[in-house]
């Protein structure tokens, strides 16, 4: 039952992705990956305030790994940033390669911990 619970999960948050990293590209024409930083910053802020829930009251133990583990593990993604770094810094643009990595790691750790101090407080 874990893993049905984890996978419908995975299935709805990687669904979600692709429809958000889709908007994100018809917003964003550039070659920057924005739909990969909004998922993951998103992701993480609502990470955040599920764990920071799950901390004062009780949930189902099946409902946290549907969204912790299940959904919230689909919707982020950290293969796909490390693989679009690797494509910015393969055509030299370090700029964006770097920002990429700042933004993400620092944005994301700010988003996670945001979430985390909110879930505290509901």
């Amino acid at each position: 039952m874990k893993i049905m619970v984890i996978g419908i999960g995975g299935f709805l948050g990687a669904v979600l992705r692709y429809w958000v990293s889709g908007l994100m590209h018809l917003w964003y024409r550039g070659d920057f990956p924005l739909g990969t930083f909004v998922v993951n910053v998103v992701g993480s802020f609502f990470l955040g305030v599920v764990i920071g829930i799950t901390e004062h009251y009780i949930i189902h133990p099946q409902l946290r790994l549907f969204l912790t583990i299940g959904f919230f593990g689909a919707f982020t993604t950290f293969s796909t940033f490390s693989y679009e770094t690797v494509m910015l810094v393969q055509v030299g643009d370090f700029f964006k390669a770097f920002l990429n990595i700042f933004m993400s790691i620092g944005v994301g750790f700010v988003a996670a911990f945001l979430g985390l101090v909110i879930g505290r407080m509901i």
